[in-house]
């Protein structure tokens, strides 16, 4: 109830092995899609969704279905209430401008791909592109500028959106907890971004750290108290966690405290430049680091 979970998808054109034609959309949508891709592009990414990808595929479906899933599990576990819904902003950066008319279409679109029994249940999804963004900033953020006699409001999407560079729509999603706190829901005081591929396997977090995906946000072992400049008591917490590769979650049998990242064998031979900055040992040795639980 007090935490909004954030996550953000890379949007691109179709791969150049399926036809625009073909894809199972409605012809407004396509010719929005062929128009689309005529145009410059305007951001690379190193995996974006590409639309019209199979749902088995598609990044999308597999975490939503992730976390809807974990939810579940609480559920039955009794950590949550049955009727209740865990609130995810998805922002939505697109490789070109002509996506993003139909970026919210495309994913409200690929989860009705989804059979009745994969269906997302759990989860209170809100979408939001450089359009919406662009509302927020006209609609909320500017009026409250003007009242406190900031005259630059324009300045303001400069810095709230989420195309173009990464920081953009990480920024967003961090700012968005704000206004979601003051117009929508006063309880909700803390954000956690995850990457829309990832999924919280509920079975191995209880078995090898004993809590469950929600258990460990009560954990005490992060962040500090202090006090802020109206002198009133806040928490500063932060909390980080690693990642493992399914399928190395696999080969171990279900433990998740896999680094993907070995330390060098002892008798490698050394390039010219790992003599000058071996960085193959350090990002070892950090990645283990990262996965200590405390």
């Amino acid at each position: 109830r007090e935490i909004l979970f954030t996550s953000n998808v890379l949007l691109g054109l179709p791969p150049a092995s399926k036809k625009i034609a073909d894809l199972p959309y409605s012809q407004d949508f396509k010719d929005k899609l062929e128009a689309a891709s005529k145009e410059p592009q305007l951001a690379w990414f190193d995996h974006p969704i590409q639309i019209g990808v199979e749902p088995d595929g598609n990044e999308i479906l597999y975490g939503l279905k992730g976390l809807d899933a974990a939810v579940a599990w609480e559920k039955e576990k009794g950590n949550v209430p049955a009727d209740a819904k865990m609130s995810v902003v998805l922002s939505i950066t697109c490789t070109h401008a002509g996506l993003r008319p139909i970026a919210k279409q495309y994913v409200e679109e690929a989860m009705k791909e989804l059979p009745e029994d994969q269906r997302v249940k759990h989860l209170k999804i809100m979408l939001f592109s450089e359009i919406e963004t662009d509302a927020i900033v006209d609609g909320v953020l500017k009026p409250a500028l003007a009242k406190i006699g900031f005259s630059d409001s324009d300045a303001m999407k400069l810095i709230f959106g989420v195309e173009g560079e990464y920081g953009r729509h990480y920024s967003f999603l961090k700012a968005v907890l704000a206004i979601y706190h003051a117009f929508i829901d006063p309880a909700v005081t803390a954000t956690f971004k995850t990457d829309i591929d990832q999924v919280f396997v509920q079975d191995s977090l209880v078995s090898e750290t004993g809590k469950s995906m929600l258990e460990h946000f009560k954990s005490d072992l992060w962040g500090a108290r202090g006090k802020n400049w109206k002198g009133e008591a806040i928490e500063l917490g932060m909390v980080a966690g690693a990642l493992c590769n399914q399928k190395d979650w696999e080969k171990s049998g279900g433990k998740l405290f896999i680094p993907d990242v070995l330390p060098p064998k002892e008798d490698k031979q050394l390039s010219a430049d790992e003599t000058i900055f071996f960085s193959g040992l350090p990002q070892a040795l950090s990645t283990e680091g990262e996965m200590m639980t405390k």
